[in-house]
């Protein structure tokens, strides 16, 4: 298997997958496929490409648009908006009109946004976990939300929302898992 770059499993077997000469060199750090079919895949230093049903590759970057081309999470919600987390530059919405950037200046806790996941009860909440902590843009507003003490590291890296309507949220190193949040 690759170190680097896109694999897919097919048949039991991993294989690289060729999707453009800076997508193999570089780390994979977000991947989705949206409601249209389209693969979207974001890389530590190679911005955020979408490869349509018809594989068609098209790169987005700064000139773009994005904050940032170090990507790393990628989320489509209820109403197909794209909201793409980046290393540096915050958090990027994609909406059909130009790509919205949330920062600092919007409420972000940090501008390393490592995750995002949809909130199951409304279409306008989304959870944004960053390297200090917790967010919730919540109708184009961002607010931070306090985690409990016990976590072992403000960064969080993952963000799960379960079926009862929890969050569930994994932290850096040290690594904890806190299902307390109601979405």
């Amino acid at each position: 298997m690759a170190d680097w770059g896109l694999s897919v499993c097919d048949d039991g077997r991993v294989q690289p997958r060729p999707g453009g000469p800076e997508i193999l060199t570089h780390s994979s750090q977000g991947f989705l496929v949206d409601r249209a079919g389209n693969r979207w895949m974001g890389g530590d230093i190679t911005g955020l490409y979408r490869a349509d049903p018809e594989g068609r590759l098209v790169r987005f970057g700064i000139a773009e648009g994005l904050s940032d081309i170090w990507i790393t999470c990628l989320l489509e919600d209820r109403e197909g908006n794209l909201w793409i987390g980046t290393e540096r530059g915050g958090l990027n919405r994609w909406t059909p009109a130009p790509v919205q950037m949330l920062s600092l200046e919007e409420g972000l806790p940090h501008p390393n946004v490592w995750t995002v996941a949809a909130c199951p009860t409304d279409a306008h909440r989304v959870w944004l976990g960053t390297e200090e902590g917790l967010a919730v843009c919540d109708g184009g507003v961002v607010r931070p939300v306090a985690l409990p003490r016990p976590l072992g590291s403000p960064s969080v890296r993952a963000l799960h929302t379960d079926r009862m309507g929890r969050l569930w949220i994994g932290t850096g190193i040290p690594s904890s898992v806190w299902p307390g949040a109601s979405s």
